[in-house]
C-alpha cells in the first residue's frame, strides 16, 4: 500500500512537471506570437555620426 502510494505521488508530480513545461512552452509562443521582435542592430548614417563626433560636448557646472 505505500508503494503504491509513492507511485501515485511520483506520477503526479512527473503530470504535474509536464503541463508546466507545456504551459511555459505555450506562454513563449502567444507572446512571440503577438510582439515583433526588434532588432538589436541599429543602422546610423555615417555622416550624422560623424558629425555628432565633431559637435562640442555641454559641460553642467557641478553644485560644489
Amino acid at each position: 500500500m505505500t508503494q503504491l502510494a509513492v507511485v501515485m505521488l511520483t506520477l503526479f508530480g512527473q503530470v504535474e512537471r509536464t503541463y508546466a513545461i507545456e504551459r511555459a512552452a505555450h506562454e513563449r509562443a502567444v507572446t512571440a506570437a503577438k510582439f515583433k521582435r526588434i532588432s538589436p542592430i541599429s543602422v546610423v548614417d555615417q555622416m550624422k555620426l560623424a558629425y555628432a563626433g565633431h559637435q562640442p560636448t555641454r559641460h553642467v557646472p557641478s553644485l560644489r
